[in-house]
């Protein structure tokens, strides 16, 4: 039949993909068209709108749509690519994610214009006042330098950054490069300033203070650690009920007065016991290792003097063998002094 073809003298059904003729013989499926069962005579033509990049489809699914440049077929309908793919068009089913640090701009994948980064949505913002980015060295904008902003946003160069003076009042915060108000229970009298100072313990300011004048006594009890960053970064702040109101303790694995030392821990090699807590503990380490040497110590001169020990009475017990032998064979004294 048209289904089949000869192969030596057995008749074969035409597989998936291909349609029998006559002569039996198969070929495969034209370009638009599919066979997604083995033995038909026919294949079957690909819905409107769709087609087949090649020839032989196995199935309904190789029927894709041709769209255009930075699109894709979703199975539905031609969809465009998002803000951080492109595709070439044709029959793609899928887009191409634009390589890292560049996204889609005029319909090709590129850098973001200096003064600007990429979003996680692929597309491009200015950079922040206080920031700038050269699109050459960096992916994302970086934060001008302490005591320095920029004009406005989308700054494209370190030379954008100026010097900038905060009022009083008021302090440059280097984390988004713009004058920030001193937060209540602050002041500052002095112009420029990355910081402002504390009032003194038990006392509050408004908001923007420009003068420690303006720290009166409070008529509710303050949480002194919130009111001000009163202590180092590697310290932990807790209230307390007297004078200044608070205190730093070092975090776990740092030391010293700003809390900046990490702590080196030394641990014996038996009970790993940390050496560095206390005195106590190092002299009972060195006491311990003083001991251990001291008994090595008498175990090898206990076992050389037990060797050095035989040795000599080996030696005494040949030379009383030797004398009684000559005494056998020359006699005692008295032969000897007739010889």
């Amino acid at each position: 039949t048209q289904s089949t073809w000869v192969t030596g003298t057995t008749c074969v059904e035409c597989p998936a993909g291909y349609k029998g003729i006559p002569d039996n013989k198969c070929i495969l499926c034209p370009k638009g068209f599919y066979q997604d069962t083995q033995g038909k005579s026919v294949c079957i033509k690909c819905d409107t709108g769709t087609s087949t990049i090649g020839e032989g489809a196995l199935d309904k699914a190789y029927c894709v749509r041709s769209c255009g440049k930075n699109e894709f077929d979703n199975g539905a309908k031609c969809a465009p690519c998002d803000n951080s793919s492109t595709s070439t068009g044709g029959f793609a089913i899928q887009c191409t994610n634009c390589p890292r640090g560049e996204t889609k701009v005029n319909q090709t994948c590129q850098p973001c214009e200096s003064g600007h980064q990429i979003l996680a949505n692929g597309e491009c913002q200015p950079c922040p006042k206080g920031f700038y980015r050269d699109k050459i060295l960096t992916e994302t904008c970086i934060v001008c330098p302490s005591s320095s902003t920029t004009a406005g946003t989308g700054a494209m160069s370190k030379n954008d950054c100026s010097e900038t003076t905060c009022p009083a009042g008021e302090y440059l915060n280097s984390a988004t490069g713009t004058c920030d108000l001193c937060k209540v229970g602050t002041y500052q009298p002095f112009t420029g300033k990355a910081s402002c100072f504390c009032c003194p313990y038990g006392k509050q300011s408004p908001q923007a203070a420009t003068n420690g004048n303006q720290c009166t006594t409070s008529p509710v009890s303050l949480n002194e650690c919130t009111k001000c960053n009163r202590c180092p970064t590697n310290a932990i702040c807790s209230t307390t009920t007297s004078t200044p109101g608070y205190i730093c303790k070092c975090k776990s694995g740092y030391s010293g007065a700003l809390c900046a030392k990490k702590v080196t821990k030394w641990y014996q090699n038996v009970t790993k016991r940390t050496l560095m807590k206390d005195n106590t503990t190092i002299m009972a380490g060195i006491l311990g290792g003083v001991f251990g040497l001291l008994a090595i110590a008498a175990i090898i001169f206990s076992i050389g003097y037990y060797i050095k020990a035989r040795a000599a009475a080996h030696s005494l017990n040949i030379g009383a063998r030797g004398a009684a032998a000559n005494y056998a064979y020359y006699g005692g004294p008295e032969e000897l002094a007739k010889t």
